[in-house]
């Protein structure tokens, strides 16, 4: 064998162990959440049975294909909504009938199959790293980087997370697939080329499939195939995404034209971006970014809802935050873009975040929330990239010197050990309930998800201040004057339940219609037991106008009509 293809074989064997290495580092680090359950979403989604006892529809059994991808994310919850991930839904039935019924923790099954994603995702990038710098240290490196990364404990230790996962590990084995990362042999076959257009085109179509913002993969596929790709692979690339692109734009079309009911507009409470002018919208959002750029760089303070309170509001460009901002970003990219003959990998991390945080950064439309960590799963690429860059700028020194390895080995070990603790508290709903509201105490849906953490540790006092906390930071928030309410008459004050549900009423957002109906309900079902039975009626009709889809309310305005 020629030194050339020794020292090839040597490269190849040296990136297989590198991406295995990441691939394990990764599984470990977030090793906790196979003992987690069903936290924060996964409740309602991943879930076999709902809280009634109920099979979930397409998770605690398995559908047809053509379920999967002629229905919403939340279906079996809501009635109708534009979110549309048959992939990663389908993932939760195959896993469950496969591993999950028979066992006594089906959550486990769930959460295993999570890591071992993670583990893949953390070895593409790995191999990705090594294709873009062409160094094995870079390489390996930027992919620690990104396997310890605490950003991803959201995505990685809860189910729903999945959709994380899959949207950029199915879109980035695409991308290596067609080779355009690095100076790969030219595929001139036709046969060949076909094949790689097909596999690629499989896996960009499974990535948009698996989560909306995967689109973030068509102007990245662009600019990479005019980069680093020849006349074969610029076409192939391009045709692929696209092609994969249309098909699911079809397939979500399909799926929303036959919604049984209205999807209902973008909840305010949920987004408060939605009530703001396009400008002013674009202005709170770019601080946003900022914040969530800053979450990638020192992932510290993490917590699985921030609250409003964390953002300011104030409308317009002058904002401090705002104007930071800018110019922090205006700044990297005139560096990025002076050094790029030389470094590219800079200015490839900075256009890999710019790329992924567009679709979910509210600047280009008004998503269904205004942030969240997870979201931040895909953007955080970049990070790995930039260190990669960076290792590659020093090799050509031959020295890495002290300056890079005490702050990026104190880097590694303060993520490593943080999202290990981290997963360890995703176990419930409550657990990092508990948690993250010591960290922002500013949310009110934190505080509301603390008050249920509290109630069930007997600690009833404390689940009421949580509550009350919960309402006087969010007056809009239907759901904690609904809980607060609860717990007053289970304690025995009848009369503070009562204004407690008329205030909610007269505070609640009017987009939270469900909440707004079940406190017509509650309100109906004091009246009813002080005898004021025409008062009662009249709150049960204000919930059926509100929520006609959930029959428990005709039924008890029927019960009250026949005199029962």
């Amino acid at each position: 064998m020629s030194s050339t293809g020794e020292s090839g074989v040597a490269s190849r064997r040296q990136l297989l162990w590198c991406a295995l290495a990441c691939a394990l580092v990764g599984m470990v680090v977030f090793s906790p959440s196979l003992f987690g359950g069903y936290a924060i979403d996964d409740a309602f989604v991943v879930s076999p049975v709902d809280d009634a006892g109920n099979v979930r529809p397409l998770v605690g059994t398995l559908g047809s294909i053509g379920d999967y991808f002629s229905t919403h994310w939340w279906y079996g919850y809501y009635p109708a909504d534009t979110l549309f991930r048959p992939v990663t839904k389908l993932s939760y039935g195959w896993t469950h009938v496969l591993f999950g019924a028979s066992s006594s923790h089906p959550a486990g099954a769930q959460h295993a199959v999570n890591i071992l994603v993670y583990g893949w995702v953390c070895a593409l990038v790995a191999i990705a790293l090594a294709r873009l710098s062409g160094s094995i240290r870079a390489a390996w490196i930027g992919g620690l980087t990104f396997a310890v990364h605490t950003l991803h404990a959201e995505a990685v230790a809860t189910l729903t997370g999945r959709a994380e996962l899959f949207a950029f590990g199915f879109g980035l084995q695409a991308v290596l697939v067609l080779g355009i990362l690095g100076r790969s042999e030219r595929t001139s076959r036709a046969l060949a080329a076909s094949c790689i257009g097909l596999v690629a085109t499989t896996f960009f179509f499974a990535a948009f499939c698996s989560k909306e913002s995967a689109a973030a993969w068509v102007p990245l596929v662009f600019g990479l195939a005019l980069w680093r790709g020849d006349r074969t692979q610029r076409i192939l690339a391009i045709s692929s995404v696209l092609v994969a692109f249309g098909l699911f734009w079809w397939l979500r079309a399909r799926m929303i034209d036959g919604l049984p009911a209205e999807v209902p507009a973008t909840n305010e409470f949920a987004n408060p971006l939605v009530a703001l002018t396009a400008s002013d919208r674009i202005a709170v959002a770019i601080r946003i970014v900022g914040f969530g750029l800053w979450k990638i760089l020192f992932p510290i303070r993490l917590a699985v809802d921030h609250g409003h309170a964390v953002f300011s509001m104030a409308p317009g460009f002058g904002s401090p935050w705002t104007l930071v901002t800018i110019a922090s970003y205006a700044l990297a990219c005139a560096a990025a873009i002076r050094c790029a003959r030389r470094h590219p990998l800079f200015l490839v991390a900075l256009a890999v975040h710019a790329c992924f945080v567009l679709p979910t950064s509210n600047l280009l439309f008004p998503i269904g929330t205004i942030f969240g960590e997870r979201l931040l799963f895909a953007p955080s690429f970049a990070l790995p990239i930039a260190v990669a860059g960076l290792v590659s700028w020093l090799e050509r020194g031959k020295n890495l010197g002290l300056s890079l390895w005490i702050p990026l080995c104190m880097w590694l070990l303060h993520a490593g050990t943080y999202s290990f603790r981290r997963s360890i508290w995703f176990e419930t709903t409550a657990t990092i309930a508990k948690h993250d509201v010591q960290v922002r105490p500013e949310s009110a849906n934190l505080q509301r998800l603390a008050s249920e953490a509290y109630l069930a540790e007997g600690d009833r006092g404390a689940a009421i201040e949580a509550l009350e906390n919960a309402c006087r930071i969010e007056p809009a928030f239907a759901a904690a004057w609904l809980n607060l309410a609860a717990l007053v008459r289970a304690a025995g004050d009848e009369e503070r339940a009562e204004r407690v549900l008329r205030e909610g009423l007269e505070r609640a957002a009017v987009a939270q219609v469900r909440e707004r109906a079940m406190l017509h309900a509650s309100l109906a079902t004091g009246l009813a037991a002080r005898g004021e039975i025409d008062q009662a009626k009249q709150e049960l009709r204000e919930a059926i106008e509100l929520d006609p889809s959930d029959a428990r309310y005709r039924e008890r305005l029927e019960a009250l009509e026949r005199g029962r």
